[in-house]
């Protein structure tokens, strides 16, 4: 079996702080919370139910399938891995529930947890407990600064992907102009603010912004006001569902998580983003609303 460098990546750093805890005083005695002589325990927190729960169970059925195959080669120095998954519905007001819950378990490390909202939640928790949280599914700019010892990153901030993302639809396709369309929670907040900033570094500013409420396809004020400037490109950070995403486009159009291409638009990029030009008239505010958007979505003027 061929593992993803990415994924064995993540299963490495969780490994390597599991290792670091297995010091030589286990060796007489003294024990370190979720492991044991046969296994580490690992919690999860994070989208299993709700409008977002397949960004939650799409990646615990990843890690759970990736954990197996490490357990089947023997584990961490003889020692299986355990997940233990609970909800926490990327309902922030869900957050300190889901953490306590998994402090009663006594895990070893936090891993596998969805989104910026929450995230923003568990950080201080993870800390004050001093238990390992690995791989944050969000790039908010609180994971990185200040400097948390109990967090470890295993994925580039939503500055450096914006900032990616605007060079290439500056660089490659040629456009100056970028509306935000973004949904009013931390998640957009944090999107909004590296298109923001990667804009200034261009020397220019979004010019439309719509926001919509969060967990919700109710984007048909958002898109009228970017929609007001015809010359803009609206990026839509959207946290809705990505399974229905392809009722946006007609039959026929290459549509998927990592990009979309339209009759009038070919380039693909390496970002959880879609491509769609607005010339493509096709695209009314009704197939919007009628079906999901992912994290990014850039509509091309």
């Amino acid at each position: 079996m061929q593992r993803s460098p990415r994924v064995h990546s993540f299963i490495v750093e969780i490994c390597f702080v599991a290792l670091l805890a297995m010091s030589p005083s286990l060796a007489i005695g003294q024990t370190t919370p979720g492991v044991t002589s046969k296994e580490i325990l690992i919690g999860s927190c994070s989208a299993l139910e709700g409008p977002s729960h397949s960004l939650g169970t799409q990646q615990l059925k990843g890690a759970q399938a990736y954990f197996n195959l490490i357990n089947d080669e023997g584990g961490v120095s003889g020692r299986k891995l355990k997940l233990l998954a609970y909800d926490d519905s990327y309902d922030p007001a869900k957050s300190e529930a889901c953490f306590k819950r998994l402090q009663s378990q006594n895990v070893f490390a936090l891993a596998f947890f969805v989104g910026t909202p929450t995230a923003i939640k568990y950080l201080p928790m993870a800390e004050e407990a001093k238990i390992p949280l690995v791989g944050l599914f969000t790039g908010a700019p609180t994971l990185y600064t200040p400097l948390r010892h109990w967090v470890i990153n295993v994925r580039a901030s939503y500055a450096i992907e914006t900032r990616e993302q605007i060079d290439g639809i500056s660089r490659a396709l040629g456009y100056r102009k970028v509306g935000v369309i973004y949904p009013d929670d931390a998640f957009g907040a944090a999107v909004l603010g590296g298109v923001t900033t990667a804009l200034r570094d261009k020397g220019t500013d979004p010019v439309a912004i719509g926001s919509y409420p969060r967990q919700t396809t109710e984007t048909d004020k958002a898109i009228q006001t970017v929609r007001a400037d015809r010359g803009a490109v609206s990026q839509d950070s959207s946290q809705v569902l990505s399974r229905r995403a392809a009722r946006i486009c007609e039959p026929g159009r290459l549509c998927g998580r990592n990009g979309a291409r339209g009759r009038n638009q070919t380039r693909r990029f390496r970002s959880n983003a879609r491509w769609i030009d607005s010339r493509d008239r096709s695209h009314s505010s009704a197939r919007l609303r009628a079906g999901t958007a992912i994290e990014v979505e850039l509509f091309c003027a």
